[in-house]
């Protein structure tokens, strides 16, 4: 069908669509005013603060896009904070809203004023302190948090208290005050440009995706078998492993790459975890280096693909110089303590068919698992010279002993693994039932109900609970670009969010307007989410549900429609 641009019917882009005049279009905003009247226009927060007060009938704020500021108070300022009040300043005025939206009896909110316990914005981390305060009142309202951290988790919700078909007004907004705090400090997301190379400007749009999620830990699986993405070109011994083993030599993460996303992430407060993944998925290393992984095609399963399932040759001291300089060009660039270092899916019929490990195993009195082991330690050895911690796949702890009390265990090859991992005395995350790339887009229930703490055993103590760090929803990359990643991922990977953030996670039924209309906030943003309901969303226009419906008969009404009589969730 011909399609046409919208003329001047508002100051964004035009958008294509089937030939409409300005009138229609306002008979569209008229349209959604009935379907979104105004006892339903009630903030719906993603993810759910811990703690929010709102006094009934209490007077709508008005924000003057003329007048409106931010302000740091003494003591308080960083270039974090600053950037931030300046993103979430241009976010809340993007758009116009339509003005007979604005309701009569109002005041107005002129400034919103944030304090910040410690003026120290270094990096985040995993013992940051992401609490806040905030407080609504005319004409002033207030964002408090110890570090700014927190304030930067405080503007966002600040900026989704503004509801979607209004203009710059929080509704019943006078009087609110919110306490909020994270459930868990892990809440990550993964990506993985080691299937699909994913570039920096995609990498720092989904940092901005988890900020808006209050997601914290980028987990960038940065080797696998397919490819290694981080440039080599400076290395002295192994400068090959990323000029033979990237996708191409142009299709790594340079110095320079490495830090503009690190930076990125700070100003977001995202912690941007690496993984260099080891022992197995190594066939990369070895387009340029073949020594430093195992020989046994007899075992290989596909050898149209000989070195693909072919494991690190954990034998050769080579490797191990190799890992040190992958640490050493890599410690001060990605600052996080966290170092990832893979661990999953050892191959030991590969080490058991290959005549000098075998050899060296017999030498030494060790069967493939005791190997695995001694690797694993080395390995830990020099993730601690260069001043990191170890995090590993479940199997670090299934076939090796690494250091209890720093090393972080991910399961995600079943969670019932959970509770044996942490009675051992270990730290851990879940990721087993957060795999975004295998799931249904739009199929965010199954995310938002699973629990980590619903694994332990009945008998945990606050000692395990407490070692439970939280988890991470995984984007593996085999069969996803940056042309369908985002529907994949979101709002799926919201529903894991509120799950490590809240404390206070109750049903499906309270959550799913809240995420359909947050996923309309994303959509907002530039993001691609997928729709987990029958609505509409676009740049100035949100329909929450069909005209159908709103009308008892043969659709039953419920708590989703604005026509319904008891209390909306």
């Amino acid at each position: 069908k011909a399609t046409v641009s919208v003329l001047n019917c508002s100051r964004h882009p035009p958008i294509p669509m089937p030939s409409l005049r300005c009138a229609a279009s306002a008979a569209l905003f008229a349209a959604a005013a009935a379907q979104l009247p105004e006892e339903d226009d009630v903030m719906r927060l993603w993810p759910q603060p811990r703690h929010l007060v709102a006094p009934p009938g209490a007077a709508h704020l008005v924000l003057d896009p003329a007048a409106f500021t931010m302000t740091a108070a003494a003591g308080g300022e960083s270039d974090v904070l600053a950037w931030n009040m300046d993103f979430y300043t241009k976010d809340i005025f993007a758009r116009a809203g339509t003005p007979n939206e604005r309701p009569g009896a109002s005041k107005p909110l002129a400034r919103l004023e944030i304090s910040v316990g410690s003026a120290a914005a270094g990096h985040p981390s995993l013992a940051m302190n992401e609490s806040y305060r905030l407080e609504l009142a005319s004409p002033v309202a207030k964002l408090t948090a110890p570090e700014v951290w927190g304030a930067v988790r405080g503007l966002e919700t600040f900026s989704q208290m503004l509801q979607m078909n209004r203009a710059y007004v929080i509704r019943h907004g006078d009087g609110v005050v919110v306490e909020d705090a994270p459930r868990f400090p892990w809440r990550g997301l993964l990506i993985d440009p080691a299937r699909h190379f994913i570039p920096v400007r995609e990498v720092k749009a989904t940092i901005d995706q988890m900020a808006q999620n209050k997601l914290n830990a980028l987990h960038w699986h940065l080797t696998d078998s397919e490819a290694f993405a981080i440039c080599t070109d400076t290395f002295t011994a192994f400068p090959l492993l990323s000029q033979r083993g990237a996708y191409a030599p142009a299709l790594c993460y340079s110095e320079a790459d490495l830090a503009a996303v690190v930076a990125y992430g700070r100003l977001r407060g995202v912690r941007v975890v690496p993984e260099v993944d080891l022992p197995a998925h190594m066939a990369s290393w070895a387009q340029g280096y073949p020594d430093l992984i195992t020989d046994c095609p007899a075992y290989n399963p596909q050898p149209t693909r000989p070195r693909y399932f072919s494991p690190a040759d954990v034998t050769n001291e080579r490797l191990y110089a190799a890992i040190d300089e992958i640490l050493a060009h890599l410690e001060a660039l990605l600052p996080d303590a966290s170092w990832h270092v893979g661990g999953d899916e050892p191959h030991f019929d590969c080490w058991n068919a290959n005549a000098n490990v075998t050899a060296y195993m017999k030498a030494r009195g060790l069967d493939a698992q005791g190997l695995y082991a001694a690797f694993l330690t080395r390995y830990q050895s020099l993730v601690k010279k260069h001043a990191k911690h170890l995090v590993g796949w479940v199997e670090i702890t299934e076939n090796g002993a690494p250091e209890k009390g720093t090393t972080v265990v991910g399961v995600w090859n079943g969670n019932e693994k959970l509770a044996k991992v942490i009675a051992t005395g270990y730290r851990a995350i879940v990721s087993s039932n957060w795999y975004l790339d295998t799931s249904v887009a739009g199929e965010w229930e199954k995310f938002y109900t699973d629990d980590p703490m619903s694994y332990l055993a009945a008998n945990a103590t606050q000692a395990d609970r407490a070692r439970v760090l939280g988890g991470e929803a995984c984007m593996w990359g085999n069969h996803f670009t940056t042309e369908n990643t985002q529907p994949q991922t979101w709002p799926n990977a919201a529903a894991t969010a509120e799950q490590l953030w809240s404390a206070n996670i109750v049903s499906v039924p309270v959550a799913r307007t809240r995420i359909a209309q947050h996923r309309c906030r994303m959509v907002r943003r530039g993001v691609q989410a997928g729709p987990v309901s029958m609505d509409y969303c676009d740049a100035d226009l949100y329909v929450r549900m069909p005209n159908a419906f709103f009308h008892p008969g043969d659709f039953p009404a419920d708590k989703e429609t604005p026509n319904w009589n008891g209390h909306d969730p």
